[in-house]
């Protein structure tokens, strides 16, 4: 017996629950089976399903990827170079392979630059909580 007939015995029987199957468009569509039945499912609802939220990524994670952008990319640059220049190499980088470090090095200014942004809020929104709750509390004395 293969393994689909037997499910769909279960199934005629309604001792096993049919699990939730996800359709390509994303949507859940569930299956209810009536205990009983010999035709198998009779209704099927759509439901959304939702995704979990992401975490954003910490001003930490900037800095550090950022940095090692900045120090990685020359480092990739002159090594194409130096096979550019190589008069016996049997590999010579074009314009893309010389140009996508100095985009990396960009790239990295930029991310260290949105790291650093995020920690000043940081820190300003905290130091502006504590003022904000000490300016609070000397108002409730009064």
């Amino acid at each position: 017996m293969k393994i689909s007939e037997r499910k769909q015995r279960l199934r005629t029987r309604g001792t096993v629950p049919v699990s939730a199957e996800q359709s390509p468009n994303g949507k859940t569509v569930v299956k209810s089976v009536r205990k009983g039945s010999k035709a198998g499912p009779k209704s099927t609802t759509t439901t959304t399903q939702q995704r979990p939220a992401r975490r954003p990524m910490s001003a930490r994670f900037y800095i550090i990827f950022g940095i090692a952008y900045v120090i990685f990319s020359p480092v990739i640059f002159v090594q194409n170079l130096v096979a550019l220049n190589s008069p016996h190499s049997k590999y010579h980088p074009g314009t893309l392979e010389l140009l996508m470090p100095v985009l990396f090095f960009v790239f990295g200014v930029v991310w260290v630059y949105l790291g650093l942004r995020q920690r000043r809020r940081e820190r300003a929104a905290a130091a502006g909580l504590v003022t904000t709750s000490a300016t609070a509390d000397k108002g409730a004395s009064r």
